[in-house]
């Protein structure tokens, strides 16, 4: 791809005469760290309910900003170039550069034959909604260490909610998908086989039983034990949260903090939710070891935190947009794999649960505290999943819950679904995966 002809297009600019330009304005100025960030993006919307086509739009924004670093002050600012334009009033403004993604009539297409295999199978659904996003950027950024890189991000996303009605009563089931290489990964079948995950989600909690508040082993299913431990470990490992507050692991780098099972990292991954090479302050990204064998090992940093407290940078520095400022942000984060089968670990729980959705979760930096709410799995009873439950509670303390992992799968996987998580008011994309997780007494309620 020629992405110097991809600048100019999408930014109306020759890109070595901004280069030049950007160049030459840093001598009027001396400043530690100096960038300009140029981002171009294109996000798409089809919603299809009820066999009907709701909602069709397409819409493109274009713009750039400017930071500077000197010891602790920080200039930005940002312009828009081309405001945001709904394709319908300017259809020239979109210039599609995603070499992976699929045209309209094919998502709608595939809806459409996705939707007839599963319905006339299935009378008890008695509605159906689905939602295909995508967003694509294409971004150049430049910086005052003779720095320049250009990227494309892309993420495509599909949620599905149906309605089943049984004995008088509805229940909502749900599912859902995201990937990177939309052409490769949203296929009927696939899709078919998310509508027919809600349907079983929706009969499930038509089956689903009250779960008493009390302390229970639980068991984690593979994938989804990396997002329960993005909220737990991550945001506390964070650079800004590090500095700024007392948080619950500041200055522990090399202190035991977990059980010695446990390693966790956070990475960008080539086939990953996130997969840039390099960071939005044009730092190369990678693998960083958070927790090796129980033991802390780095922070989540950026380069405003290294030029500025001296924490090195882990190409963390994520931005929503080009009118936002970067900061430490997570990636994909992964607990690795460790040496028990799936069935010992459900096998050495008398009375359990096995959780396969652990919801939304939240914590407080400073003392540890978390709760993850609309929790979603089944009772395990003499190490089999049984009676499945939804829309509880449950809560603890990161330190505690640290140290109570007691058995560690053999089967990571990456979970096929992002996460959106919000820092600031800016929203982004996040990536888990896991083995099969158990950790005792989780407080439930």
């Amino acid at each position: 791809m020629n992405f110097k002809k991809l600048f100019s297009d999408c930014f109306n600019t020759d890109f070595d005469v901004a280069k030049r330009n950007f160049v030459q304005s840093l001598t009027a100025h001396d400043k530690s760290h100096s960038e300009i960030y140029f981002e171009n993006s294109n996000s798409f919307l089809l919603e299809y309910v009820n066999g009907v086509f709701i909602t069709d739009s397409t819409s493109s924004q274009s713009g750039f900003s400017e930071r500077s670093i000197e010891k602790e002050s920080v200039s930005f600012s940002a312009k828009s170039i081309s405001g945001l334009y709904d394709i319908k009033n300017s259809p020239s403004v979109i210039r599609p550069f995603n070499p992976v993604s699929l045209t309209n009539k094919k998502r709608k297409n595939i809806l459409i034959k996705a939707e007839a295999k599963i319905l006339p199978k299935n009378s008890s659904i008695d509605g159906l909604a689905l939602k295909w996003q995508t967003n694509d950027k294409f971004i150049t950024l430049l910086n005052s260490k003779e720095f320049y890189n250009f990227r494309i991000e892309s993420l495509a996303a599909l949620s599905i909610n149906l309605k089943i009605k049984k004995h008088g009563t509805f229940y909502e089931g749900k599912s859902a998908f995201s990937a990177v290489n939309e052409k490769m990964a949203f296929t009927v079948d696939r899709i078919a086989g998310l509508i027919e995950s809600a349907l079983s989600d929706a009969e499930n909690k038509s089956n689903s039983v009250v779960v008493e508040p009390g302390s229970f082993d639980v068991v984690f299913d593979s994938g989804f034990g990396g997002l329960v431990f993005h909220e737990l470990v991550g945001h506390l490992l964070e650079a800004d949260y590090v500095t700024n507050q007392n948080t619950l692991f500041k200055n522990c780098i090399g202190q035991k903090i977990a059980d010695g099972q446990i390693t966790i990292l956070d990475a960008c991954l080539n086939d990953g939710i996130v997969n840039y090479k390099f960071d939005d302050d044009g730092v190369e990204a990678g693998k960083t070891v958070l927790v090796e064998n129980g033991i802390l090992k780095n922070y989540i940093s950026d380069q405003y935190h290294e030029e500025v407290h001296n924490i090195t940078s882990t190409g963390n520095g994520r931005r929503q947009s080009y009118k936002d400022l970067p900061l430490p942000r997570m990636t994909n984060t992964m607990v690795l794999k460790g040496t028990f089968s799936q069935q010992e670990i459900l096998e050495s729980v008398k009375k359990g649960l096995f959780v396969t959705d652990p919801g939304d979760g939240t914590v407080n930096t400073l003392t540890g505290d978390f709760t993850f709410a609309n929790v979603e799995g089944f009772i395990l009873e003499n190490g089999k999943p049984t009676k499945p439950f939804h829309g509880i509670e449950f809560s603890g303390n990161v330190k505690d819950t640290l140290n109570n992992i007691k058995m560690i799968g053999d089967d990571f996987r990456m979970a096929d679904v992002h996460a959106d998580c919000i820092k600031e008011n800016q929203i982004l994309p996040v990536g888990f995966g896991s083995p099969y997780l158990k950790i005792k007494n989780i407080y439930v309620r």
